[in-house]
């Protein structure tokens, strides 16, 4: 399956905006960035629920489908990186990886995808070659 991605210039800042808001607390960047996202792929822009763990802290970020709009539920930057691995559950406390599990949760709104594989390989055909 070949995905429709956007341009190599709209992906680097679609990259680069949600990391103000993990290293400055800038939500107006998020929200362009998610503005930009769903502008391109011609859907609603999720709802954003922040969280300060989610699943006793096994899980980084949910997804629920609501209507038309999905919401996203992820864990706020800040507790991002106090959180520690837990037993079987590697974790990295970047920037780089809380970006990555955005995008990840995105496709899983975007396309509706329940297998975790799906997501993983959108998102990593998304920053590949920036």
């Amino acid at each position: 399956m070949r995905m429709l991605l956007p341009d190599v210039k709209l992906r680097r800042r679609i990259r680069e905006l949600p990391s103000t808001l993990y290293n400055d607390c800038q939500y107006p960047d998020f929200n362009e960035a998610l503005r930009l996202f769903a502008e391109f792929y011609k859907v609603a822009v999720p709802a954003v629920e922040w969280y300060e763990y989610l699943d006793d802290r096994k899980t980084l970020g949910l997804t629920w489908y609501e209507g038309v709009n999905g919401k996203l539920e992820l864990s706020h930057p800040e507790n991002w990186r106090k959180m520690k691995a837990s037993p079987g559950k590697p974790f990295c406390p970047t920037c780089a990886c809380w970006v990555g599990t955005l995008l990840h949760e995105f496709y899983h709104v975007l396309h509706f995808v329940e297998e975790e594989t799906k997501a993983d390989r959108c998102a990593g055909q998304f920053v590949t070659g920036l």
